[in-house]
């Protein structure tokens, strides 16, 4: 299958802009609280406005750039999208009963394993890193109560 890196790039960028317009609807429609005690709005406000950004600077800088005319090869892989889907899954699963660091931790292992160059032991190191670094923001800096697992 051939594909035309600018037709791709600006479907992606309209596909981001109808989610970003999705994201500011919803957040217009709950409460936005104040600086000191945020609402349920913020989050997909800020989510809605950054990805409305990113949209319209794809956006640009596909229509400013030229692209040739002829198609790129592309192979569409099931595989990706099945190891995707299975390791979010199984940490929804995972989630509550082992708490937040193992299945974060094992989640972004298996996935830089299976996605990225780095070999076991920079996976494992760099997933525990991202892992702890999660927890001590949204546990220690924000104060969500985070599951702590059967440990």
């Amino acid at each position: 299958m051939q594909v035309n890196p600018r037709n791709g790039d600006l479907a992606i960028a309209v596909l981001l802009l109808a989610v970003a317009v999705f994201f500011l609807w919803g957040g217009w429609h709950m409460p936005a609280g104040t600086f000191s005690v945020p609402g349920p709005g913020v989050v997909p406000t800020i989510l809605g406005v950054l990805l409305a950004v990113t949209a319209l600077l794809i956006l640009v800088k596909t229509l400013i750039a030229g692209f040739p005319g002829t198609g790129v090869p592309v192979r569409l892989e099931i595989a990706p999208v099945a190891v995707v889907f299975g390791l979010l899954t199984a940490g929804a699963f995972a989630f509550e009963r082992t708490g937040f660091m193992a299945t974060t931790g094992v989640f972004l292992f298996a996935m830089l394993r299976v996605f990225s160059r780095l070999g076991t032991l920079r996976s494992a190191l760099v997933g525990a890193g991202i892992a702890l670094a999660a927890h001590w923001f949204f546990g220690g800096l924000l104060g969500v109560n985070l599951p702590r697992g059967p440990w």
